[in-house]
């Protein structure tokens, strides 16, 4: 794909934006920016270069869905832009909570929703989650995994095959009961995933 295509498949949405996401992730040049951003902020260590990358790739998607987007560069260069940005952001963080490690925290710090133990609580409530989401049948996940993506119920009888829109509909209902089934085993996470609005 090139950069013009990239645009409007992300401006489009649906399966499109779908196509380009996975090119995205997949193009060893765009994962390369992550790395070398990441390999010059030597002294990152809350972060890896994947998170970099996933999370520069949200960023890119985001900045790209505005309509009135322009760039004056190669896509590319200014992906890279965003990877160093985060890089510089992340380090930023790191280094004020050095200087708050050093006192007693108080629970403003805590409850910050960038504290190494909320993105620790987050990662373990997606691999929770993704672990649910692996136990129930292969239909519901992939209907799962494309309403997550905001497919429309159009979009998604063109991409399975089902019926009609109320069919679409009726069935991602069951495949969310059987997933809430599926987390309210655990109890403590369920709460937790209901406070972060996951469910």
């Amino acid at each position: 794909m090139n950069d013009v295509q990239i645009i409007n498949a992300i401006q489009n949405g649906g399966i499109e934006e779908h196509k380009a996401m996975c090119y995205l992730i997949k193009n060893k040049a765009y994962k390369a920016k992550a790395e070398n951003a990441f390999r010059r902020a030597r002294q990152l260590r809350l972060v890896s270069g994947d998170d970099i990358f996933q999370e520069a790739i949200i960023e890119f998607i985001c900045k790209l869905k505005n309509k009135s987007f322009h760039v004056d560069t190669k896509l590319i260069h200014y992906f890279g832009g965003i990877c160093n940005n985060l890089c510089l952001v992340h380090l930023r963080k790191e280094n004020k909570e050095d200087k708050f490690s050093k006192f007693d925290f108080d629970l403003d710090i805590i409850d910050d929703e960038h504290t190494p133990f909320k993105i620790t609580l987050r990662n373990e409530l997606k691999d929770a989650l993704r672990e649910a989401i692996a136990s129930i049948d292969e239909k519901c996940q992939q209907l799962l995994r494309l309403w997550m993506l905001n497919y429309s119920s159009d979009e998604i009888v063109k991409a399975t095959g089902i019926s009609n829109n109320d069919v679409v509909r009726n069935t991602i209902k069951r495949c969310k009961q059987k997933l809430r089934k599926k987390l309210e085993q655990n109890k403590v996470l369920t709460m937790k995933l209901k406070d972060l609005r996951w469910i």
